[in-house]
């Protein structure tokens, strides 16, 4: 009899240590997939950062290009790697005042 509740509190305390070790594997998962998603969410922040900068950058070199009225707009975009919608579109806000 003893035997038998010595093998019943051993499959207890095995069957405790699983759920232990299933909630600390289930933790650390999810931990990691936070850290992956904090770090692409990061990643792609600073890439919208870069872009919104080099376009800004670009913008302000195309608006002194236009200011000088020596170059076509398809020759400011040439100049400037953009398209020609681009620059008509900053020529569009230099017009309305922006």
């Amino acid at each position: 009899m003893a035997l038998k509740k010595f093998l019943e509190e051993r499959e207890m305390y095995n069957v405790s240590l699983r759920n232990k070790w299933d909630a600390e594997s289930i933790r650390s998962s999810q931990e990691e997939l936070l850290k992956r998603a904090r770090e692409k969410a990061m990643a792609e922040g600073r890439a919208e950062g870069e872009a919104k900068g080099k376009a800004e950058g670009k913008a302000e070199v195309i608006k002194k290009l236009l200011s000088l009225n020596k170059f076509s707009n398809s020759e400011i975009a040439e100049l400037s790697n953009v398209t020609v919608e681009f620059v008509n579109g900053i020529q569009e806000e230099i017009a309305k005042g922006k």
